[in-house]
């Protein structure tokens, strides 16, 4: 027990310093007897004496409506705050917020796609446990990454791939514009090359691979080749394995051909679809987001 005084032990009589919302009160913890008595959240030391924070939240230009001093909205019997951090949220598939667990336990995002849970959410704080339909969204940096390599490959005509990877420690990495487009055995090959790791770096520290669709549809001798971020190459699944999370951005839904009949003649369409991404992360279905949707869910605070 070296290192330890008696009075940091309380010695012969121990004091439970685990207080309102389990934190641990800082009190008496100076030499002469006297403390701080504030609450450790973690993320900052709350003084349940006057009801407030001594310093600004970390996260507070995340939630302008509210002072950056604050405790749990000004509502602490309808919110917690475990840790000082910011909630969970929650959107819909087309980007709307719908609201938060009421736990403001971390920064991550759901999209949640039942019907039903969507009622309830907006209802009030509903934990995650709840929600049936849950799917859960890569960082704010991957987000926006996406969406930056999707700019890039219509910019540069639709017919070539780009590709990315974002980091764990929100770094980025861009790849190059991959090659034109082939037919091989009636098939489009139009691949990007994923951009290399940077030194030290392993596809464990990887939280997303990124890479495009072409968003312009190919015609090769009167037929037609969509492709659909929805729908990923042989290629694509082959590689899926080596990353936690994979995104493929470009036109969404399905990239079939339609036989119009009109009348004396018939004419062969591609659908017109919307632009976004697609999310492929194990043990979820993947998760088809328009461009509008995404950014509806960045511009969120």
């Amino acid at each position: 027990m070296s290192g330890l005084s008696s009075k940091a032990l309380a010695f012969g009589g121990p004091e439970i310093k685990l207080k309102y919302n389990g934190k641990e009160e800082q009190r008496n913890e100076f030499s002469d007897g006297s403390g701080l008595e504030w609450l450790d959240y973690g993320a900052r030391m709350y003084d349940n004496q006057v009801g407030r924070w001594h310093v600004v939240d970390p996260l507070s230009d995340k939630m302008r409506r509210h002072t950056p001093y604050n405790y749990a909205f000004d509502n602490p019997i309808r919110f917690i705050d475990p840790d000082g951090m910011d909630p969970i949220d929650y959107f819909d598939m087309e980007g709307n917020y719908i609201g938060t667990d009421g736990n403001e336990k971390d920064t991550r995002k759901f999209v949640v796609t039942n019907k039903d849970d969507i009622k309830n959410i907006k209802k009030g704080p509903t934990a995650l446990g709840a929600v049936t339909s849950a799917v859960p969204l890569v960082s704010t940096t991957a987000l926006i990454k996406g969406i930056d390599v999707l700019d890039k490959t219509v910019k540069g005509g639709g017919l070539n791939e780009e590709s990315a990877l974002v980091m764990k420690d929100g770094t980025t990495v861009d790849g190059i514009t991959g090659p034109g487009p082939e037919f091989k055995d009636g098939v489009v090959i139009a691949g990007a090359n994923l951009p290399q790791l940077p030194a030290g770096k392993t596809p464990q520290d990887i939280e997303v691979a990124i890479h495009s669709h072409l968003t312009e549809v190919l015609v090769q001798g009167g037929d037609y080749y969509p492709m659909s971020a929805s729908q990923p190459s042989d290629v694509d699944i082959q590689n899926f394995p080596q990353f936690e999370k994979n995104m493929i951005v470009g036109p969404i839904g399905k990239a079939e051909e339609v036989v119009k009949d009109e009348g004396a003649r018939t004419a062969r369409v591609v659908p017109q679809r919307q632009n976004g991404i697609v999310i492929y992360q194990g043990g979820y279905a993947p998760l088809e987001l328009t461009k509008s949707a995404v950014q509806k869910i960045l511009k969120h605070k």
